[in-house]
């Protein structure tokens, strides 16, 4: 009689890498599998695994009878990881084997065998015991039958399974409560990652080999997402990471399925853990929120453990993504891609918080517009939404020409031409120390600094269709940047304002965008003068101070906006046309905000009250009614003949029946004759 190897099974599974010799099993629950192959139980005698048998023994015993109490000699055999369990791939076997015979089979007699779970084999040595605080090993009670031993009831507060081995499937679904506190692995294989004594770094992975063992802090956890597979495939769930090393590199991560709900609760934002199973694989920049080459897909087998608190706060100041800001001028370039940038600018301009609602769901949120310029000449508005407006932007309020700030993680839009918008995972820092604010404040104090007028970088993005590949994730190709810059030299003239106009309103027609206004915004650079404010238009309105939003005044002092909302206080605010003048003709173009606030050079409030004393003494046929009007008629006067450089943002509109385009300045600046001279003789250099 052929005698089981016993103890053989452990060995093979606490060390892949050692080949045992005349290893001698008993087959047991044989059944057909896939592909011409059999699968079935294996035996030694202490400890029963899963096993499968290749379709060419198959063949090679097909005339002899194998079946369950069977013994064989294998002589060619592989270990393979499936779901939280280890299997024996036996590939060759010695043609001469025991047949089942009721004297063999000692399966009915026979302790109940131990199931061999998946296991880390480099840490295997490593007893629980190493853990004093850790709970004793919940194992399974007898059981008649050798297959029903192998199952173990779920235990939150328990491992499963024999130490040190991996915990089965079940013991790793524990009550959602208690999913944020159980451990991902067992202390054994825990403790041996905390001890390794070298990890690998970011900079140095690729796909090209599995073995990696990565120690990094999670920068940022995304919400869970499920979404249903394409073709009929099953619905699928993804949970996305940001996660940084030592050396300031940062790289994303996808765990999937069951493990993305598991990592969900495992996980928290900030802490530092060991990531040991896992594959590496080219990142797709389209998607990618980090600058990386490569990016890492966690899937089940993966052994995560959280690192000391003592080793974390000593990595905590290391652990910070590498911070790259970009000139701004530069900006443009990094339109319609996901990964987001840094951005680091004096403060120029503080706009008034105001509240929006989100189209999907309705909610209310608040946001702030910033205006900030650096050393490359150009501005850029930075939106800062809910706290970010809030706490930040009122820090910065009277700090114009002072405040040096650090954005990173933001996004760059085609907003305006050219903007950037705070995300959820933004950070933002006022006058941070570090070199390059340094020299940022050294030449804002510099002649070239404060004379600098900062015009808005994105001008020359004009195109809709840029604004539609945007949307898609696209960026823009080396031929339209050409365009961009042919752009800045020519700026857009009055007499290109009805042909612009037409080609919006023909455009929103083709689209189908139906009744409203169309949603399509083309920005456009122009330099003009301005001739005249007609002084009989309405000029101004009153507002929700919080909202900006129209109110209307009710008989008891209060006001009322369209929403119903009441509000007890409101203020004037500028929205008023004016006209413009080139070497081309004269356009009408309206304004409103803070900018027509600039382009007045008065406030709101006070153009308002000269308005409504003139209107007072006109109605009442006063003597002060001509000096009334003549204050008003001096006011409005002011702004002619200033020439201006504008960013105007066109779209089409609803008059009645009809659409028009209607053109609005989104920014303005005074012009810079020195940079406006410089363009003009390029353009000259070319005839």
């Amino acid at each position: 009689m052929l005698q089981l190897s016993k103890g053989a099974l452990k060995k093979i599974c606490n060390n892949r890498k050692e080949v045992i010799k005349d290893l001698i099993l008993q087959i047991r629950d044989l059944k057909e599998g896939p592909q011409g192959r059999l699968k079935c139980d294996v035996f030694d005698g202490d400890t029963q695994l899963h096993a499968v048998l290749a379709s060419q023994i198959v063949s090679q015993i097909a005339n002899k009878k194998l079946s369950n109490g069977s013994r064989i000699r294998i002589i060619n055999y592989y270990t393979k990881d499936a779901d939280d369990t280890v299997n024996l791939v036996i590939t060759k076997i010695d043609p001469i084997f025991e047949e089942a015979s009721t004297e063999d089979d000692d399966s009915s007699t026979a302790a109940p065998p131990t199931k061999i779970q998946r296991k880390n084999e480099s840490h295997s040595n490593i007893p629980d015991s190493h853990y004093p605080d850790a709970p004793s090993p919940l194992r399974a009670p007898p059981s008649p039958s050798p297959i029903s031993s192998t199952i173990y009831k779920s235990d939150p507060e328990s491992y499963a399974a024999v130490s040190p081995l991996r915990t089965t499937k079940s013991s790793l679904s524990p009550e959602p409560s208690s999913l944020s506190t159980a451990a991902w692995v067992t202390p054994g294989v825990a403790n041996a990652l905390v001890n390794r004594k070298k990890y690998d770094k970011i900079q140095s992975l690729n796909p090209y080999d599995t073995a990696w063992c990565l120690r990094a802090r999670v920068q940022h956890l995304f919400p869970l997402r499920s979404f249903e597979g394409a073709k009929g495939r099953p619905a699928n769930t993804n949970l996305k990471v940001e996660l940084v090393d030592e050396t300031g590199q940062a790289i994303n991560g996808t765990f999937w399925g069951a493990t993305a709900e598991r990592a969900a609760n495992f996980l928290q934002e900030g802490k530092v853990y060991i990531f040991h199973k896992f594959k590496v694989r080219p990142a797709d920049k389209k998607y990618a929120s980090v600058a990386c080459d490569y990016e890492i897909d966690f899937k089940e087998g993966v052994e995560i453990a959280l690192a000391p608190e003592a080793t974390a706060a000593a990595l905590s100041s290391l652990m910070k993504a590498r911070v790259a800001c970009r000139p701004i001028a530069s900006l443009p370039a990094a339109i319609g891609q996901r990964a987001a940038v840094a951005i680091r600018g004096v403060v120029l301009s503080v706009g008034t918080t105001n509240r929006v609602k989100r189209r999907t769901d309705n909610t209310e949120l608040v946001r702030r517009d910033l205006v900030l310029g650096d050393e490359s000449g150009y501005s850029v508005t930075l939106t800062l939404w809910d706290k970010l407006a809030e706490e930040m932007g009122a820090k910065l309020e009277g700090r114009e020409r002072d405040a040096v700030v650090v954005a990173t993680q933001v996004r760059v839009t085609d907003f305006n031409g050219c903007s950037a918008t705070t995300l959820t995972r933004s950070e933002f820092q006022i006058d941070p120390e570090g070199e390059e604010v340094e020299n940022l404040r050294t030449w804002m104090a510099s002649e070239e600094g404060r004379n600098c007028l900062f015009p808005q970088i994105g001008q020359d993005l004009r195109d809709s269709s840029k604004a539609a590949r945007s949307d898609r994730g696209q960026a823009l190709s080396p031929e339209e940047a050409a365009a961009a810059a042919e752009a800045l030299l020519r700026p857009t003239l009055t007499s290109d304002l009805d042909r612009v106009a037409s080609e919006i309103v023909a455009a929103t027609a083709v689209s189908g965008s139906g009744s409203g206004s169309g949603k399509a915004v083309y920005s456009r650079n122009m330099i003009g003068t301005v001739v005249s404010i007609p002084i009989d238009q309405q000029m101004a309105y009153l507002a929700d101070p919080t909202t900006g939003k129209k109110v209307t005044a009710q008989g008891n002092g209060s006001f009322v906006g369209a929403d119903g909302k009441v509000v007890e206080t409101a203020e004037p605010r500028f929205v008023y046309y004016f006209r413009i003048a080139d070497f081309m003709g004269e356009a009408n173009i309206s304004i409103f905000g803070k900018e027509a606030e600039l382009l007045m050079g008065d406030t709101a409030l006070h153009v308002h009250g000269l308005k409504a004393a003139a209107a007072e003494a006109a109605a009442a046929q006063g003597e002060d009614m001509a000096a009334a009007e003549e204050r008003l008629k001096e006011a409005v006067k002011a702004p002619q003949w200033k020439t201006w450089n504008f960013t105007v943002a066109s779209r089409a509109r609803d008059v009645g029946q009809d659409k028009k385009a209607r053109h609005n300045v989104a920014q303005l600046a005074p012009l810079d004759f020195i940079r406006d001279s410089q363009r003009l003789i390029k353009l000259i250099e070319r005839y």
